[in-house]
C-alpha cells in the first residue's frame, strides 16, 4: 500500500511542477501577495500554519529555481496540515 502511495505522490508531485512551470511560461511568475491573495479566497485559511504566505515563498523558489529552499518551506507545512487530517481519518503516521 505505501509502494502505490509514493508512486502516486511521485507523479502528483510532477503533474504539479510541470503545472507551474507553465503558468510561468505563460503569465510570467506572480508576486508573493498575489500568491498569497489566491491561495486565501482557494481555502487555505490556516492561519496557526501561516500556510498561504509559505506555500506563496515556496512556489516564488521554485519558480526562481531554488528547488532547495522550496522544499525546506513547502515539506513541514504539508505535513503539518496533513496530521490532523490523518488523526481525524485514524490513519497512520509514522514514517519506515
Amino acid at each position: 500500500m505505501s509502494f502505490v502511495a509514493q508512486i502516486r505522490a511521485e507523479n502528483y508531485g510532477r503533474l504539479l511542477a510541470e503545472g507551474l512551470t507553465r503558468l510561468a511560461d505563460r503569465y510570467g511568475i506572480p508576486t508573493e501577495d498575489n500568491l498569497v491573495t489566491c491561495l486565501l479566497s482557494r481555502g487555505a485559511r490556516d492561519q496557526a500554519l501561516a500556510l498561504a504566505r509559505s506555500l506563496a515563498k515556496a512556489m516564488r523558489h521554485f519558480w526562481h529555481h531554488d528547488t532547495e529552499s522550496c522544499i525546506h518551506l513547502a515539506t513541514p507545512k504539508v505535513e503539518a496540515a496533513a496530521r490532523p487530517l490523518l488523526l481525524e481519518l485514524d490513519e497512520g503516521i509514522s514514517a519506515p
